[in-house]
């Protein structure tokens, strides 16, 4: 080789390799920015260590559920998920509203991208019994739409935790005459409190809420002239249901004095088993707006305790309200607002287990004495 061919393979292998070695470090940069989070990343900090929480599940189903929950979280921006993600137990956790408008937190669905509200109502149609989604989508679809309050894309979601990391987390839905609070921790999936209204009651043809509307009125029928008048408290028909969120963003029916229901209405333990069993029949209609097999799990924890409750009833003219009432297990609320205009509302009472909100409405600060005490707002 030539002293000139020498020094040119020379001056050629140098700069291969300088080449080579300036690509390797902008490929390491690159992958350190794919890597590192950005100044601007959001990133739930929670502190639990004041709950006493369940080992995370190892269910499929609610691993599923878990997926496509954080499939959302995914999808939107940085800025979003600081409205969207908030930790299981924060007071936005009890913010859900039925009436129109925002509430103060969460993401309205029509803020988000085609994509992120592809994800909220598949994680919605995981979470819900096929029949319960169904008539979830046709309230916020056509019944609000007829309603000329507003449209589907009025209504705020927000999650709560990290679905896939954390053994509690939850997903919220609300807006006109909607709202959904979902809570899995551990191996339990609850929906409560869950509020369901429509106005007008019927659109081409389809009733959504025409079970609660006729389960009801079957069980009151089913009782004799003398359980009837002791079943009928006068002046219930009113505005709203007692028990509901008020029209405010923030849920005063957790703080209700849930003890003023008992006595009230005829004792559930003077029905026969024919009539007992429209009462479970009834209840079921609120329930299975979960999934099998959690809705079955409510049914059986609160199914010993129904002997305990008590059944009311009150009409006017032709508008109706009923109230189921099982003490430590569950209420129902039934009210029809105005001839085509009804409300319900549906809440867990078990200070065990099975209540509005988990552990996350406990106030550790207190000893629980009753209900009421028990799904106070834990303070912060």
């Amino acid at each position: 080789m030539t002293e000139f061919a020498s020094r040119a393979f020379l001056i050629t292998f140098l700069l291969c390799a300088l080449a080579l070695t300036l690509g390797q470090l902008g490929l390491a940069q690159d992958l350190d920015e794919d890597v590192a989070p950005q100044s601007g990343d959001f990133s739930l900090d929670c502190d639990l260590s004041s709950f006493t929480l369940k080992p995370r599940s190892e269910r499929n189903d609610l691993n599923r559920m878990a997926t496509l929950v954080a499939n959302l979280l995914n999808s939107v921006t940085n800025d979003q998920k600081r409205s969207l993600n908030y930790c299981v137990g924060d007071k936005e956790m009890h913010s859900w509203t039925n009436v129109p408008g925002r509430r103060p937190g969460g993401v309205r669905l029509g803020s988000l991208g085609e994509e992120a509200q592809q994800h909220v109502w598949t994680a919605l149609r995981s979470l819900l019994s096929e029949e319960g989604f169904a008539t979830v989508e046709l309230l916020a679809t056509d019944i609000e739409r007829a309603s000329g309050v507003g449209t589907v894309e009025d209504y705020t979601v927000a999650v709560f935790g990290n679905p896939m990391i954390d053994s509690a987390w939850g997903l919220q839905f609300d807006g006109h005459h909607i709202a959904l609070n979902f809570l899995v921790h551990g191996d339990d999936l609850l929906l409560a409190p869950m509020f369901l209204g429509s106005e007008p009651l019927t659109v081409n043809g389809s009733t959504p809420l025409e079970d609660e509307i006729q389960w009801g009125r079957e069980l009151f029928e089913s009782l004799s002239e003398e359980e009837q008048a002791q079943a009928t408290v006068e002046g219930l028909v009113r505005g709203d249901v007692r028990a509901g969120s008020g029209n405010g963003h923030l849920d005063r029916g957790k703080d209700f004095p849930f003890e003023e229901f008992e006595n009230v209405g005829i004792p559930l333990s003077n029905l026969s088993d024919e009539q007992l069993e429209v009462a479970g029949d009834l209840i079921d209609v609120y329930l299975f707006y979960l999934p099998s097999p959690h809705a079955e799990n409510i049914r059986d924890a609160i199914k010993p305790k129904l002997t305990t409750g008590f059944f009311t009833f009150s009409q006017r003219g032709e508008r109706v309200y009923y109230r189921i009432y099982v003490p430590d297990a569950i209420l129902i609320e039934y009210n029809e607002e105005a001839r085509d205009h009804l409300h319900t509302v549906m809440r867990l009472l078990d200070p065990e287990n099975l209540n509005d909100y988990g552990p996350f409405a406990w106030n550790a600060a207190r000893a629980v004495h009753t209900v009421h005490d028990h799904l106070q707002t834990r303070t912060r």
